[in-house]
């Protein structure tokens, strides 16, 4: 074990207790939590104050819309994600994409009702999921939020 492993890890174990203590992560699903807070952040919302919120993770009350986020770090072989949410209890799907170091490589914001036709089922176990590359239209130009300017160094 080496000096540099050791420090990597203790800055590593600083960084989770810092996230904590801020409010930014809430749970031990570090990418979820995130993702979420990216949402809250880029669209001027609320996180659910309850983690285990049905069906919606941000509130944006200037537009009414409630926010479903899923969150999943960028890997070209896996480009789908589940969605075990009804979509009848969120506004918005927001499907935000990682880069290796957490930052925000893309992001989508998919109405709901435009949501629901790209669904698919799986035969094996009946939940739903969605493909990445079927919310390509609705890819968020993250320049044209003012929010987006805060986290500026985070956004790849």
């Amino acid at each position: 074990m080496s000096d540099v492993e050791i420090q990597a890890v203790q800055a590593f174990a600083d960084g989770v207790a810092a996230l904590r203590a801020a409010g930014v992560t809430r749970s031990n699903r570090f990418v979820g939590d995130l993702g979420e807070w990216y949402a809250e952040v880029l669209f001027d919302g609320k996180r659910a104050a309850n983690q285990t919120q049905k069906g919606w993770d941000v509130a944006v009350r200037a537009t009414d819309e409630f926010l479903q986020v899923k969150t999943q770090r960028y890997d070209p072989g896996n480009r789908w994600q589940y969605l075990d949410s009804d979509p009848a209890d969120f506004t918005h799907l927001v499907a935000v994409l990682l880069t290796d170091d957490f930052r925000v490589r893309t992001v989508y914001k998919v109405p709901r009702d435009d949501l629901v036709p790209l669904l698919r089922t799986e035969s094996t176990t009946g939940r739903r999921r969605y493909v990445w590359d079927d919310l390509e239209p609705w890819c968020v130009d993250l320049t044209d939020l003012h929010t987006a300017a805060e986290i500026r160094s985070l956004i790849a």
